[in-house]
């Protein structure tokens, strides 16, 4: 027997994908939400930084200066597919069936319901590992089951990936004197102070 003759593919595929927003341990969603679409091909456009400049005081019957807008670039791909699969085996099935009062067919659609439980959280980890390589230096590297891809650079510039001068599991280390100039330097080149800052328990145990 198929899956699908004890439940409705459209049912289990909404159940999926509504499972890892109800008990979600996501940090990075907030600020790298899903988006769900139909297509696989997708274009983007990243803006340039846009550093707010002061207007001159200019005479009467003087004509104003012209300032430029922030520059965009285009990005193109494919998105790959993410995912995992469990196996229901004879001897598992047949354990299962052997469990509780109820019906052969009640047991089995709770296991499959389960198992998509289980298959959700698992690309709902895999995308969360995605986000955090993102936002560790702006760039998506895949390199798994042998599928090398062209680095997904978001164009974050060099500059705002600093590397600190001192270990910071040292103690003689000035993480509070690092921070200050990385937020200064943003602030500089942006025009706009940093509104958050994500890191580990690690790192603030370090501080």
């Amino acid at each position: 027997d198929s899956i699908w003759d004890l439940v409705d593919p459209a049912d289990l595929t909404d159940f999926a994908r509504q499972l890892p927003d109800e008990e979600d341990t996501s940090t990075l969603k907030r600020f790298l939400p899903d988006v769900f679409g139909d297509q696989l091909d997708f274009e983007m456009l990243v803006a340039g930084l846009d550093v707010t400049r002061a207007a001159p005081v200019r005479p009467f019957d003087v004509e104003s200066p012209i300032i430029g807008r922030p520059g965009f670039s285009s990005r193109r791909g494919s998105l790959p597919p993410i995912s995992v699969k469990m196996l229901l085996r004879e001897r598992e099935r047949l354990m299962l069936n052997a469990l509780g009062s109820r019906t052969r067919e009640e047991r089995e659609i709770d296991a499959i319901f389960d198992d998509a439980a289980r298959v959700a959280k698992s690309v709902a980890a895999g995308l969360e590992l995605l986000r955090g390589d993102l936002l560790t230096d702006g760039i998506i590297t895949l390199n798994e089951r042998g599928m090398v891809s062209v680095p997904i650079d978001f164009g974050v510039p060099g500059s705002h990936k600093p590397t600190a001068a001192t270990v910071w599991s040292d103690p003689t280390a000035d993480i509070i004197g690092a921070l200050r100039t990385w937020l200064t330097l943003y602030k500089t080149d942006t025009g706009a102070p940093v509104e958050r800052i994500v890191t580990s328990t690690l790192v603030r145990g370090y501080m």
